[in-house]
Parts: structure tokens; C-alpha cells; sequence
């Protein structure tokens, strides 16, 4: 339980210090850049506004993923230190039972639940930092395009 307060402490602090500045900052520079956007290029911001909620869906599609995978691994996190825990504390009951060796086991089994839960975590967060950036680098491909476009055509000044 102790672990479990201690991780919780350190998650909301975190939260409260680094998260909530950056939202803060990242909407105040989108309202900018977007009024800024419809003042120069109003078909511009009609395709970012099109392909925003697109972006949305799949960056929530992944967080919701990785917010039940990150409790899991919270859980997992708090069985490893309470058997490390509970195993010092008895370990002369241990030694006395000749326990080492299921121990040792139920110790291998944890590492490997964690271990596979890390491997997840690292996969579902690489495939979705892909998956952001092809979606980002399309979307700023198409609005370059775009932009070439009606300048060729003399739509829009240089």
C-alpha cells in the first residue's frame, strides 16, 4: 500500500507540475496559430480544422490503451515490492522451510510479468509516436501541396 501511495504522489505531482503548464502553453499557442491561419490562408484552416478531430481519434484511441497498460503496470509494480518486502522480512521463515527455491520462482514469475509489460508499454508507445508523426507528416504534406498550388495558379501571393 505504501508503494502504492508513493507512486501515486510522484504521478500527480508530475501531472500538476509538468502537464497542466504544457496544455496551458500548447492551447494558447494553437488558438494563435490558428487565428493567424485564418487570417492569411482560410482554406488552409479549413483542412487543418477538417483533419484536427482525426488526429484526436487516434491520439485517444492510444491513450486509452496506454492508460490501462500503465495500470497494470502500477499493479505489477506494487506485487514486486511487496514480495521483495515481504520476503526480507521473512526470510529467516524462508531460510527455516527451505522456500528459497519457490521464492526464487514466484520472483521469476513477477520479473517476467513485468518484463512483458514493459515490452508492451515500449511497442503501444513507439507505434503510436508512428503513428502521430506519419499522420502529422501527412497532413503538413498536404497542406504544402496545397499551398504550392495556388501560388502556381497565382491564388494566393508568395
Amino acid at each position: 500500500m505504501l508503494t502504492r501511495i508513493t507512486s501515486d504522489v510522484g504521478t500527480i505531482s508530475s501531472t500538476i507540475l509538468d502537464t497542466i503548464p504544457s496544455i496551458i502553453s500548447l492551447l494558447i499557442t494553437f488558438i494563435a496559430s490558428f487565428s493567424t491561419l485564418i487570417y492569411f490562408a482560410p482554406s488552409v484552416a479549413i483542412v487543418a480544422v477538417i483533419i484536427g478531430p482525426i488526429l484526436l481519434l487516434i491520439s485517444r484511441s492510444f491513450g486509452r490503451k496506454l492508460k490501462k497498460l500503465y495500470k497494470e503496470i502500477q499493479e505489477e509494480d506494487i506485487k514486486y515490492l511487496s514480495f521483495i518486502q515481504e520476503s526480507i522480512q521473512n526470510l529467516m521463515i524462508v531460510k527455516t522451510s527451505c522456500m528459497e527455491k519457490l521464492n526464487v520462482g514466484k520472483l521469476h514469475l513477477i520479473q517476467k510479468n513485468k518484463y512483458e509489460l514493459a515490452m508492451k508499454n515500449t511497442k503501444l508507445s513507439v507505434l503510436s509516436g508512428i503513428s502521430m508523426g506519419f499522420c502529422s507528416t501527412i497532413a503538413y504534406f498536404s497542406i504544402f501541396c496545397w499551398g504550392a498550388l495556388n501560388i502556381s495558379k497565382g491564388l494566393e501571393p508568395y
